[in-house]
């Protein structure tokens, strides 16, 4: 065997080399080639171009995925949301969210609700930003009224992530058929019966403005709410009651008569005649409301006074004014009547009496005539408590009745004395009836009471006349004693009413103005009256005036008054008129001011 004197290795019998290092058999190494090295070839600027563009394309392409990346990212939304919240941004918001309900409308408008509601609650807002960053928006067990979504990618690469918010929906109840409903401004719906009950929606979540309205032949009724939808439950309800009520009207008669009326509410005439159906509503029964009932009565059509509608039972409201001042004249000439039977022991004297108050004044005249004595009297006044005022009908007639203290002159003297004239004063209750074939009240029966109240109105007899038995009369001066007047009323009194007069001939408000309280009924009234009359060239002239009543109650004072006025036309013409006021004064600091003018 052969081995190679080089390596050693074994060579095959016909080997000339060695095949591992190559060295001849016989020693001598084998002769290498010559490697030969090809001279490089320089890049054309062609390739050099194509070569940057690839660069670069790769590079953009990653650019513009990483930027595409980080726009789509969870981080980037939740970004855009906080901020359209914070900024109180409504497009920017509707921009953001989105929801699985095809019903729900996510806009400018639908979502203004949420950022009112975290606008209020920044303590929520951030606990729920919180919240999101957390979710990976794969969990499909998160609850809540927002939460983060991915569904799906986007432009093929990236992660879809969305702010996806749950659709709630309100339950709107309300008494009144006809009340119109709105969420948030827009109509949703009108209620077709009382107690009406309905499920309006889908909602974005967040604060809800909710309102009901009704217009009704009285007033419009409104009741507005608001409603926070962020509760787990995704059906909320709302209970829009109005505020009104249904009043019965209680009209204070025995007997219904058959008669015909109006009922008036806030001074406008409505279709209910409270004579046949005597509730009416809904109203507001808070006072805001005042209602009055026109009735045509035997003796003419009279109206009541507006009273505030206080309560769902209401009273009828008192006689008018001018109803009560035929009652008052009917009063003062019985009394008067009254003084004039007694001289003359004559009941027939008592024109404006029935049968039955005739009587029962010849029972007086008989018990001092038995005495053998005489009467002499006149009458000097008479003050009315003008809250007295009551109206019935029974046995199928009308009664009246008002309760006033009478003040006479009078003595009642044996044959041989002289008389000797006091004042005397009684309280006492008097009830009319109306005669329909005479035309008129009659009074029918006098009797006693306890007081009267602080609302009064006196009628002083100016020139009372004292009857004698002898049949004779003399007119007099009426000397009945009146409640002091003090000086600051006196003051008060002829400084408005000069002012007044000055104010209308001179287009000059603040003549008067100082002497009425701001913002109060007679100073509104007084402020129509100056501009009405000057603005016809009316002027007018205080001939006269007599303070006739006077009644103080701690800050309040009544004030009544005879006044005299000439009043002259643009055309030249006048006219003389008298009035009976009633002045109402309150105190304002260590000065009276009016108030109010009846």
């Amino acid at each position: 065997m052969k081995y190679c004197k080089e390596c050693g290795k074994e060579l095959k019998p016909s080997a000339q080399f060695c095949n591992d290092c190559g060295t001849s058999v016989n020693g001598s190494p084998v002769p290498q080639r010559q490697q030969q090295t090809a001279p490089q070839k320089k890049m054309s600027k062609k390739n050099k171009i194509i070569l940057a563009s690839a660069i670069a394309a790769v590079v953009i392409l990653l650019a513009g995925y990483k930027t595409g990346e980080a726009f789509t990212s969870k981080e980037r939304l939740l970004e855009k949301f906080e901020t359209a919240v914070d900024k109180k941004d409504a497009k920017a918001l509707a921009k953001v969210i989105s929801t699985d309900d095809n019903k729900l409308k996510v806009n400018d408008k639908t979502v203004k609700g949420l950022i009112t509601y975290y606008d209020e609650n920044p303590e929520e807002f951030d606990m729920l930003v919180d919240d999101l960053h957390n979710q990976s928006g794969t969990d499909r067990s998160t609850e809540g009224p927002i939460n983060l979504k991915m569904d799906g990618k986007k432009l093929l690469f990236y992660d879809n992530y969305q702010i996806d918010v749950t659709p709630y929906y309100i339950t709107l109840s309300t008494d009144y058929k006809d009340t119109v409903l709105k969420v948030d401004g827009e109509e949703v719906g009108t209620a077709d019966s009382d107690g009406f009950e309905k499920t309006f929606g889908p909602y974005v979540p967040g604060t809800h403005k909710l309102s009901a309205a009704l217009a009704t032949d009285f007033t419009e009724l409104a009741k507005d709410a608001s409603i926070d939808l962020m509760g787990t439950s995704t059906d909320t309800s709302a209970y829009l009651q109005l505020d009104g009520e249904e009043v019965e009207l209680s009209l204070g008669l025995e007997e219904m008569p058959d008669v015909k009326g109006k009922l008036y509410v806030n001074g406008k005439e409505t279709e209910i005649d409270p004579y046949k159906d005597r509730s009416f509503g809904p109203v507001l029964v808070d006072g805001s409301m005042t209602m009055a009932v026109e009735t045509e009565y035997p003796w003419g059509t009279a109206k009541t006074e507006d009273v505030s509608i206080d309560s769902s039972y209401m009273s009828m409201p008192a006689p008018s004014e001018d109803m009560k001042q035929q009652l008052i004249d009917r009063v003062v000439a019985v009394n008067d009547q009254y003084a004039e039977a007694q001289a003359l022991a004559d009941k027939g004297k008592l024109k404006d009496a029935t049968a039955n108050y005739q009587d029962d004044a010849k029972d007086i005249i008989d018990t001092y005539t038995t005495w053998d004595e005489s009467y002499q009297g006149s009458l000097q006044s008479t003050l009315f408590d003008m809250d007295s005022f009551l109206l019935d009908y029974k046995d199928g007639k009308w009664y009246a009745q008002v309760d006033a203290s009478v003040t006479y002159k009078e003595d009642w003297y044996g044959k041989e004395e002289q008389p000797e004239l006091t004042e005397n004063t009684s309280d006492n209750s008097y009830t009319l009836i109306y005669d329909e074939k005479a035309k008129k009240w009659l009074v029918n029966e006098v009797g006693s009471v306890w007081s009267l109240g602080d609302n009064t109105k006196e009628v002083v007899n100016e020139e009372a006349t004292l009857y004698k038995p002898d049949g004779s009369a003399k007119t007099e001066a009426a000397t009945t004693s009146k409640a002091d007047v003090p000086e600051t009323a006196s003051a008060l009194m002829d400084n408005y009413l000069n002012g007044l007069i000055d104010a209308i001939n001179n287009d000059s408000f603040d003549s008067v103005a100082p002497y009425m309280e701001e913002d109060s009924e007679l100073y509104e009234a007084q402020v129509a009256l100056v501009d009405n009359l000057t603005s016809k060239g009316i002027t007018e002239n205080l001939d006269a005036y007599d303070i006739t009543g006077y009644s103080e109650d701690g800050d309040s004072a009544t004030i009544t008054t005879i006044e005299s006025i000439t009043i002259s036309y643009s055309d030249g013409t006048s006219e003389s008129q008298q009035y009976d006021w009633t002045y109402t004064a309150k105190k304002s600091g260590d000065d009276w001011k009016l108030t109010k003018l009846e």
